[in-house]
């Protein structure tokens, strides 16, 4: 855009030489870095000095005005500044020339586009008229590249955060799960070995058991939803009794319920249903909807699950009578 802007508005003034020069960005810097160059070769200004704000252009470089001279060689301050005094070698010759700021919404002059002429008096009034439209078509689209890149900076801010937290999910998972399986097979020895009659203890133990598979569970969810939004869920789908996997899923919840004084009933309509899916998935959606009903269901419920050939239904009576 800065490019077409520059060539197009060179040709409508009738300029020899058009360019567009950007502000100096580095702290200390009073050099203008010339960004687009038209009408002449820009290799012709690779071995020249930077334009710099002097006083000859300080309209322009601060935002204040368009510039016009018909003959810039005869402005009193013209050839004034070290190291040239005027044009210096090799520099195309300039004698009508303009100038504008190009700002950003801010006020910011973000760069300076002039022309220039090797005859006097090439410029009138109308020609600034044209050099502030395309100065202001200039500023819209450099601001416009700015919103996309600020937008495109906090975009990759906020994906590389949720690639961030991901890998936390994912490492904290499996370093959670390695010593919550070592405790449950500990847990397991140890119950192994205490007397029939260790009523209390065994309770304990029992109790300690199934809360720390309820915990590997819940991290096993937390790994899961890691993986599907990387998209790296992958289902192990084989033959499957859904009535075993219910029962299981049933017991699991049974003395949860109880303790909310809920009750679980177990309906199945034949001993084995077997489908071709996920058994640990189908288990963990069992679960889910058991703990779901237990959760936000009031106490004195029963929670009715039937297993049929077409599928599962699972609801809550408001209730203890059964329905």
């Amino acid at each position: 855009v800065l490019r077409r802007v520059t060539e197009e508005a060179t040709r409508l003034l009738g300029a020899q030489m058009g360019a567009f020069l950007m502000s100096p960005t580095e702290p200390g810097a009073t050099e203008f870095e010339p960004h687009t160059i038209a009408g002449v070769a820009a290799s012709t200004f690779e071995k020249l000095g930077r334009p710099r704000a002097t006083s000859l252009f300080s309209g322009t470089v601060h935002g204040r005005a368009v510039q016009r001279f018909n003959d810039v060689t005869r402005d009193p301050r013209y050839g004034k500044n070290e190291p040239y005094r005027g044009i210096p070698d090799g520099h195309p010759p300039v004698r009508s020339f303009m100038s504008a700021p190009v700002s950003a919404r801010s006020g910011e002059v973000i760069g300076i586009l002039l022309f220039a002429h090797e005859r006097p008096g090439r410029f009138a009034r109308m020609h600034e008229e044209i050099l502030r439209g395309a100065a202001a078509q200039m500023a819209l689209a450099l601001d416009s590249a700015n919103l996309y890149r600020q937008a495109s900076e906090r975009a990759e801010a906020l994906a590389e955060a949720d690639r961030r937290k991901d890998d936390f999910l994912a490492m904290l998972g499996h370093e959670l799960r390695n010593p919550l399986g070592a405790m449950i097979a500990g847990l397991a020895v140890i119950q192994s070995r205490l007397p029939e009659d260790a009523d209390e203890a065994n309770e304990a133990m029992h109790i300690f058991r199934r809360q720390s598979r309820h915990m590997q569970r819940l991290i096993d969810d937390l790994l899961d939803a890691n993986r599907v939004r990387r998209g790296e869920i992958r289902l192990q789908k084989e033959p499957m009794d859904v009535v075993a996997t219910t029962r299981e899923a049933v017991e699991t919840a049974r003395i949860p319920a109880l303790k909310l004084g809920q009750r679980i009933v177990l309906a199945v309509e034949q001993g084995e249903i077997w489908i071709d899916a996920d058994a640990e998935r189908i288990g963990q959606v069992i679960g889910n909807l058991l703990n779901n009903a237990t959760k936000f269901s009031p106490r004195d419920t029963t929670i009715h699950v039937f297993v049929q050939a077409h599928g599962c239904l699972l609801y809550t009576s408001p209730s203890p009578r059964d329905l």
